[in-house]
């Protein structure tokens, strides 16, 4: 089954789903860009974003950075999040993830979620990605 980023049920991409943010992304040549403001509806504490959110977010970028480079469904090895600042609900986000590096089938990224104003990095990440043969 071949994977289509426009079909899926995803929270944070899916356009279908009724409840996700369905972030488009831009992403070419290892790196992935999107620009969000996530709904009070996915606040942790009154004004914040979840920091399980701001994960997936981290995450997505990775994916399409991933994607972007090798166009093959991948899954998630590791992430390791860092939380800077609070990340506001209700404001303009930039997210960007970037390839680093591809070893043995293991893809390794970095991701930011930067104040869509300021360009304060809010959240980073790393991750290593590897095929999914399921797809």
């Amino acid at each position: 089954m071949a994977f289509d980023p426009n079909d899926n049920p995803c929270v944070i991409c899916g356009p279908d789903n009724p409840i996700g943010l369905r972030t488009r992304w831009e992403a070419k040549d290892g790196q992935a860009d999107a620009e969000v403001a996530v709904p009070d509806n996915f606040q942790g504490w009154r004004g914040v974003v979840h920091g399980g959110l701001v994960a997936a977010l981290l995450d997505e970028a990775m994916w399409y950075a991933t994607y972007s480079r090798t166009r093959a469904s991948v899954l998630t090895v590791s992430l390791q999040a860092r939380y800077h600042r609070p990340t506001p609900v209700s404001q303009r986000l930039h997210v960007h993830g970037q390839v680093l590096s591809t070893r043995h089938h293991l893809t390794e990224c970095t991701a930011e979620v930067r104040d869509g104003e300021t360009g304060v990095v809010l959240a980073s990440a790393r991750g290593r990605f590897m095929p999914d043969k399921s797809r």
